[in-house]
């Protein structure tokens, strides 16, 4: 958890944003600012997912990225918002 996260600090609080967000993006499906902020929401997720429950000796996963290839491979939607996301941020899409 971030200082900076304002109000949010845990997964739960994280999941009611992206719950927050998908609905706002439901009531206007063609807003590309409500789609990608959805999309972001949502891939950064897996992060506080992670850091908060997997992000321990016992855990299969030894890093974030792991985690995160695993839970693509269970999730092909969250590959899309992984690339929304990069692609939003570096302007390019990177395969990972």
């Amino acid at each position: 958890m971030n200082q900076l996260s304002f109000e949010i600090r845990t997964t739960e609080d994280f999941f009611r944003k992206l719950m927050d967000d998908y609905s706002e993006f439901q009531e206007n499906i063609t807003s590309s600012r409500l789609a990608i902020n959805c999309a972001m929401t949502a891939w950064h997720l897996t992060e506080w997912i992670f850091y908060e429950f997997y992000n321990i000796p016992s855990s299969s996963f030894n890093s974030v990225s792991a985690f995160q290839q695993d839970i693509k491979r269970q999730c092909y939607s969250l590959q899309i918002m992984h690339d929304l996301t990069t692609g939003t941020k570096h302007f390019f899409t990177k395969k990972t």
